[in-house]
């Protein structure tokens, strides 16, 4: 039965505003116009631009904390992890509090706001869990957009997510993926990870079908057989029921994007559920399905590309790319924050560099330690004591991964 959870919603926090840009459109619509102040040289590219926040994985539920398994990172110092699903909605209200705070104008939420354990055939408390999740981030006085999660296609058909504004309506057989301009000169593409997944609800079988000829010809295990069967070193642990790809038809549009930008002279920053570098994860079962695809994509467009945000690792993680200068952040989830603690970014755009800003820590280069034989010493970032400056140095692009 299609649930219907708009009015409940619109009731709680008003109706949901339109993206600016969907798959199916090829114009880019303007940045924002530049100040008048603005001026020349060097002075231009030193001046804040503009501030967008970001959240990890909130996925919340009305449930008791869970323990899971330590992280496969985790080599030298295995630990068990927690899930504390009820502290998630206080820890949005003061995320929105700390994004008004730093002057954010937009946010990013990295995908999954619910756990999967609300959907009908467990808990069966989707559209309560949805209302608290949205209506703690209500607050924010700008406008947040949410990355389609695999737990968002576990809860909600594709005319559900539109309905209540989670992401634009997909084309036929088409992925959620959009872009905006968080400021002058700047411009974040969204893109679906799971636009093929064998968890598409009803609304979306073809996507399930054709994940599922994906799977098997990777002689995936399912979701039963979890965690994955591969050895921690092997990267088909991605191949599994809970993850996704992007597509052939997703990657050509954001070829299309790219090429405009450049046209346009904006930077950009890409933006997925899943992370695509292995370097970056805690675990291989993290990356998409073709994770390969997106970084040859990525290669060839380097020149503009200066970050890719992900969700989905709930610890998170940070590398560069040296061959392309990309960095590829994962956004620590709120979910595994520790009692009294929180985990919130924010990113400061300029002319020459992004800076990040927030509270928690990142770790740099986790899937190092994934690596057969490899137990790297562990190296964080501490988001909260100095913003994390990032500068995309000129550099020849390689033509090799």
């Amino acid at each position: 039965r299609q649930m219907c959870i708009r009015d409940s919603i619109n009731a709680e926090y008003g109706d949901p505003r339109e993206r600016e840009m969907g798959c199916g459109q090829s114009a880019m619509p303007p940045s924002p116009s530049p100040s008048p102040s603005h001026t020349a040289g060097k002075e231009q590219q030193r001046e804040l631009l503009g501030v967008m926040g970001l959240v990890g994985d909130p996925q919340y539920a009305d449930m008791d904390d869970e323990e899971c398994p330590p992280q496969a990172s985790d080599v030298a110092n295995p630990k068990p992890i927690w899930r504390r699903f009820r502290q998630v909605l206080g820890l949005l209200e003061k995320t929105v509090e700390a994004w008004n705070l730093v002057g954010a104008t937009t946010a990013l939420q990295m995908g999954d706001l619910i756990d999967g354990a609300n959907r009908p055939d467990k808990n069966n408390t989707v559209e309560p869990a949805l209302v608290a999740s949205l209506k703690a981030l209500s607050g924010f006085k700008g406008k947040v957009h949410h990355v389609l999660g695999n737990n968002e296609v576990r809860n909600l058909s594709p005319s559900q997510m539109s309905e209540v504004g989670l992401v634009p309506e997909p084309e036929a057989g088409g992925a959620c993926c959009w872009t905006f301009a968080p400021c002058a000169g700047w411009r974040v593409i969204v893109l679906d990870s799971f636009a093929f997944s064998v968890m598409s609800q009803p609304g979306a079988e073809h996507k399930a079908e054709a994940a599922r000829e994906w799977l098997d010809a990777a002689d995936a295990p399912s979701l039963e057989s979890w965690p994955p069967q591969r050895e921690v070193g092997d990267l088909a642990r991605r191949w599994s029921d809970g993850g996704g790809a992007f597509g052939e038809k997703q990657l050509r549009w954001l070829e299309t994007q790219l090429e405009e930008c450049a046209l346009r002279s904006e930077k950009v920053v890409l933006v997925g559920h899943e992370p695509v570098h292995p370097r970056v994860v805690n675990d291989y079962n993290g990356l998409a399905w073709d994770f390969d695809q997106v970084l040859a994509t990525i290669q060839r467009h380097s020149a503009v590309i200066w970050v890719y945000l992900a969700g989905h690792d709930h610890e998170g993680g940070m590398v560069t790319d040296d061959a392309q200068r990309v960095l590829h952040l994962t956004v620590p989830a709120p979910l595994q924050a520790l009692p009294g603690t929180n985990r919130w970014l924010a990113i400061r755009f300029f002319g020459d560099r992004i800076e990040f800003i927030g509270e928690g820590k990142v770790r740099v280069a986790p899937g190092d330690s994934l690596i057969p034989g490899s137990i790297p010493e562990e190296e964080w970032v501490l988001m909260q004591q100095t913003p994390y400056v990032w500068h995309k140095q000129p550099s020849k692009i390689s033509t090799k991964l």
